[in-house]
């Protein structure tokens, strides 16, 4: 081989190969640079997010009792008869059977025991209530128990196990919202202004 040749050649390799060493220093001082700058940039911290609850006041109180859900929520409710069942029609007749006879139990409930109910708040209150909250409060009630009925059934029916008996179910659903017209009547009671808990 050719001495001038070899020798060009080889200065030719050098060369180049000096050419990629320059090409990767500056490809690493860039990411040093690049890197410098992300140290340098401040750290975001997320403090401990507190809320302070029992620091809320309520000033007055208005409104219509509710039984379990708040007016807002029972318009949130999903129209579930629009809801695409799994389950077969004649399932879909026995859930409606259901929430007559259910509707019919709590109509008995309101009318024989609510009176009892109102006293025995009354009384846990140290208050007494006019006469005709006693009709008000009944009617407020009987008028959320369809949409109550169908928002447990729906409930129940989606989250409860199969192996269940549809009596059981009733009885769930009952006792249930028997606890919901408690509940709300005892609150209904205790946070009503005091101006009208006096007759």
């Amino acid at each position: 081989m050719d001495l001038k040749l070899y020798l060009k050649q080889l200065n030719d390799y050098v060369v180049w190969q000096q050419q990629e060493i320059n090409r990767l220093q500056a490809t690493m001082d860039q990411l040093s640079a690049d890197v410098q700058t992300l140290k340098e940039k401040p750290s975001i911290t997320v403090e401990r997010l507190e809320y302070k609850f029992d620091q809320l006041k309520v000033e007055t109180l208005e409104g219509t009792l509710n039984i379990g859900l708040n007016p807002a929520d029972l318009n949130n409710i999903d129209d579930f008869s629009a809801v695409p069942s799994m389950r077969n029609e004649k399932s879909s007749e026995e859930d409606q059977q259901m929430k007559t006879e259910l509707l019919e139990k709590l109509n008995q409930y309101v009318d024989q025991q609510l009176d009892t109910i109102i006293h025995n708040s009354e009384s846990q209150i140290g208050i007494q209530l006019e006469e005709s909250y006693f009709n008000l409060i009944k009617e407020d009630i009987r008028k959320q128990l369809p949409t109550r009925a169908e928002h447990y059934l729906h409930f129940f029916s989606t989250r409860t196990n199969e192996e269940i008996t549809k009596e059981q179910l009733f009885e769930k659903m009952y006792q249930t919202i028997v606890a919901d017209i408690n509940n709300g009547v005892h609150t209904f009671i205790a946070q009503m202004p005091r101006n009208r808990k006096e007759g």
